[in-house]
């Protein structure tokens, strides 16, 4: 028997949950996206929990999605097998010793977000050492955050073509989302 007790009683920081609204949320998403002929993968950033992530997973999520090589590894250490890292990263040091691991683990389907040819590098050359071609998607920018995304255009098809050079890695497709809302003229 669940135990009840007064909001006031409870230990801050808490995390509560309507598990109807979330179950609901889930079940419309992916209606949605099915009704759309879409493939839904949410980013698991705004909950970063293996158990909702597995809800949205039974709910017809086609993986995930997460920020960092290190939440990937703490998804993948709970049984989550295909993850796209969202935010492209520089891999030296511990976070290239994290895509190592991951990317020689059986059975994991692991794709990188690249947005500079650096980064591409990197992962190429992680990608060699474990002798696997890394899936990588292009971040293009959508014109509502200049701080994040190769512009459309030329400058991304020569960005995929110094991709398609490199031995370690696989372009697999093109990478977008919003990065918040604009303000409006009224403010």
């Amino acid at each position: 028997m669940a135990e009840h007790m007064s909001y006031a009683s409870l230990n801050t920081p808490a995390v509560l949950v309507d598990l109807d609204q979330l179950e609901a949320n889930i079940s419309e998403m992916s209606r949605l996206a099915a009704e759309a002929g879409l493939q839904l993968r949410p980013h698991v950033k705004v909950h970063e929990n293996v158990s909702i992530a597995r809800m949205q997973l039974e709910g017809g999520a086609c993986g995930v999605e997460v920020g960092s090589v290190e939440q990937a590894e703490a998804m993948v250490e709970q049984g989550l097998t295909d993850i796209i890292v969202a935010h492209p990263n520089f891999y030296g040091g511990p976070k290239g010793d994290i895509l190592k691991k991951l990317l020689g683990m059986p059975g994991l389907r692991l794709a990188q977000v690249i947005d500079m040819p650096e980064q591409a590098e990197m992962v190429a050359g992680i990608g060699q050492a474990v002798g696997k071609k890394v899936p990588v998607l292009i971040k293009i920018d959508l014109g509502r955050s200049p701080r994040f995304g190769v512009q459309p255009g030329q400058p991304m098809v020569d960005m995929a073509r110094k991709i398609q050079q490199l031995p370690g890695v696989e372009l697999v497709g093109i990478y977008g989302h919003e990065m918040g809302a604009k303000p409006t003229p009224e403010g």
